[in-house]
Parts: structure tokens; sequence; C-alpha cells
């Protein structure tokens, strides 16, 4: 490095073809390697990312038909409008083959078992999970794609296009399970509305509980294998005998284990993010 100010003193900008310019240039970004190296970025705590995010929102330029609203009220309305605004801007971007893909096999699902006179509860128990998986492979796919990068940089928070995406996912299982639920009452005048939700719901809240857990674990693709395997699995291991020992449970019984799976996915999902943000 000693010779370095007699070079920059007898080096011009056109003399990049000397020996001495490279032998500058070769020092120069040595230094600055050695920078770059010594210089440390602090890790940025992603809930207090949010937390920004959140407090800036309300700083944001508002369109001039809109008006500030500062009470506590419309602020409540303000967030609900915000976030049905990130729900339908998913629901437009979020991957159309996905809702194809469950209509389709949950539908095939249904006419397969009024085709082949199966029970209606079986059906149910069996198909219903099937939202739930594509939907979740739908979000680690995007993942694996570098795609939540890019979501980033939204002006919503990482949590709320979660959330969003969550929502999305979970509100067409439910619509799925209703419609399955509403063809197979009117199919079979002995099946009970209510008991076939239930026997729908609870398999998809169960499944949904194992896949995020995996999800969360794994960060991958290969969570959504080891999900439908466990599902497959675990519909084998269901015959008539067993659904219809679950079918004379009584209702109430039922909506508890629903109750339960639906507290445990909540948490699952609550772990979920917090180990998404550092996939």
């Amino acid at each position: 490095m000693s010779k370095t100010p007699t070079i920059k003193e007898n080096l011009r900008y056109d003399d990049i073809e000397n020996e001495d310019f490279e032998i500058l240039l070769d020092e120069e970004f040595l230094d600055i390697e050695n920078f770059l190296n010594s210089y440390i970025v602090k890790e940025v705590d992603e809930e207090n990312v949010d937390l920004t995010i959140d407090k800036l929102r309300n700083y944001m330029p508002q369109n001039k038909n809109e008006e500030i609203i500062k009470n506590e009220n419309m602020n409540l309305y303000s967030k609900v409008s915000t976030s049905m605004g990130l729900l339908k801007m998913q629901f437009k971007i979020f991957n159309k083959l996905y809702l194809i893909a469950s209509i389709i096999l949950v539908l095939c699902g249904v006419i397969g078992t009024i085709k082949l006179n199966l029970n209606p509860y079986l059906c149910a128990y069996t198909v219903s999970p099937i939202p739930i998986l594509i939907g979740l492979a739908e979000i680690l796919r995007g993942k694996e794609e570098n795609m939540w990068e890019l979501e980033l940089s939204y002006k919503y928070s990482f949590r709320e296009i979660l959330f969003a995406k969550l929502v999305i996912i979970s509100t067409t299982a439910i619509a799925l399970t209703l419609v399955t639920s509403l063809i197979l009452t009117g199919t079979y005048s002995e099946v009970s509305l209510l008991r076939i939700i239930n026997i729908c719901l609870i398999p998809t809240c169960f499944i949904s509980l194992i896949s995020l857990i995996l999800a969360s674990i794994y960060r991958g693709m290969n969570s959504i294998v080891l999900s439908t395997s466990i599902w497959i699995v675990v519909s084998n291991m269901v015959d008539n005998d067993t659904i219809n020992y679950i079918v004379n449970v009584k209702n109430y019984k039922l909506f508890l284990v629903l109750i339960l799976l639906f507290v445990l996915t909540m948490i699952a999902s609550k772990l979920f993010y917090k180990k998404s943000i550092n996939f």
C-alpha cells in the first residue's frame, strides 16, 4: 500500500491498460472488502418491522376523496377496509389453479361416492382436507420461487399478507365443505347436515394442524408430502365401521373436538408465521 499515493499522482482515468492501474484497483477493492467484512448489520426483529409499518400507515398519503379519520370507530372501519382491500388483491393474484384443482378434486370425490353408492360420511371425511393441502402447497411454492421477498415490498406487512392467504385457503375449504355437505345431504335422505359438516371440518382442522406444524419444521414442499402421506394413512385407517361409530357420537362432543382442533390450529398458525419470517 506504500506506493499507492505515488501511483495515484501519476495515473489518469484513461490509463486503464497500465499495470500500476490494476495494482491500484486491486488495493482499492481490498480496502472496500475489508471495510465491508468489518461492518456488522444488526438483525431487525420482524415484529418491530410490522409495528413500524402499522404506525407509519397513518402518515401515508390519502386519496383526495378520502377524509382523515381520527375517531376510534372510523379507525376500526378503516382497518377493516384495508384488510378487505388486501384480501381482494391477494385473491386476484392468488393462483387460480388452486381453486380449480380444489373444486375438481372435491367434486370428483363426491360424484364418485354417489355413482358407486359409497358411504357419504366416509367421502366427506376423506375429501375435505384437499383444499388445505393444495393451499399450503401454493404458499410454500411461492416461498421456494422467492416470491415472499417481493411481497415484503408491498405496502402491507408480511404478517398481513400471510394472514390474507390463510384466510383465502380457509374460506375455500369451508365453502367446499358446505357444498359437499349440501350435495350429500340432498342425495342421501338419512344424512344429517350438522353431523356431516362436523365430520368434514374435523379432519380439515386436523390436517391443517399437522401441515402447519410440519411446514414450520421442514420449511419446504417436503412438509406437504409428509402431510399428504399422513392424510392418506389416516383415511385408509378409517373404514365403514369406524365412520359409523363417529356418526353415532353426539353432536356436542363432535363440536367440542372441533373447537379443540380449531384452537390448536390457531396456535400452529402463529408458530408457522414466526418460523416463516426466517425462511
